[in-house]
């Protein structure tokens, strides 16, 4: 089930994060949640592809 953009509002009012799972295309992530994860972001990665992806990313933007 996809909550609806008024279940994300009231998850906001009350000051509450939501966590989308298994987004896969853009539509989703214009919900309002405030974290996702799915296809849409990465695809699954083996454990060197993301040491070296993180230090990439690591690279690019201080942690």
């Amino acid at each position: 089930m996809i909550p609806t953009a008024g279940t994300c509002r009231l998850v906001r009012a009350l000051h509450l994060h939501t966590v989308a799972q298994g987004v896969e295309t853009a539509e989703l992530t214009l919900l309002g949640y405030n974290h996702g994860r799915g296809f849409y972001y990465a695809r699954p990665l083996t454990a060197d592809a993301f040491e070296k992806w993180m230090a990439q990313q690591s690279a690019v933007t201080p942690l």
